[in-house]
């Protein structure tokens, strides 16, 4: 998991000079939302969720990352911080630009085969006085196959 967490991490960097160009931090997180300073807007945090593991074939296992990605903004003006007006991104548009960076990658085929990605809820949650922020909640599964050293 450590080493898809950098790798996705490196990726959305990488995506900062294009099209991610607007986004403030990108951090890697517990699976829950941390403090972040509104000074840091837009941000992404990376979460590990779950790594469970599955016999496939004789003396082969798969493993799927289950990895959150939290896409945030402060809400400011309801229709301008959900879908964007002129060059200031919306929420959707954070959450598309995330998607179309990690949707279908194998990180240099570290992973058995393309990541899957979903959105999965939008929310606003209080932040501080007079604070709101919104965030989408993105899943990435991720699929790695492997050959067990241990014949059980």
């Amino acid at each position: 998991m450590e080493i898809l967490l950098g790798k996705i991490k490196d990726q959305l960097v990488d995506a900062k000079s294009s099209t991610l160009s607007y986004v403030t931090k990108i951090k890697i997180v517990a699976p829950f939302l941390p403090v972040i300073d509104l000074g840091q807007m837009p941000f992404i945090g990376i979460a590990p969720i779950s790594s469970p593991e599955t016999w496939v074939t004789t003396g082969k296992k798969e493993v799927i990352h289950t990895v959150e990605i939290y896409a945030v903004i402060q809400y400011k003006q309801q229709g301008y911080s959900v879908i964007g007006y002129g060059d200031k991104r919306g929420i959707t548009d954070l959450a598309k630009d995330i998607s179309t960076v990690l949707r279908n990658r194998r990180f240099d085929d570290y992973l058995s085969k393309p990541t899957d990605l979903e959105v999965s809820e939008y929310v606003t949650t209080p932040y501080d006085d007079n604070a709101f922020l919104l965030v989408a909640s993105l899943k990435l599964e991720c699929a790695k196959l492997f050959i067990s050293t241990e014949q059980t």
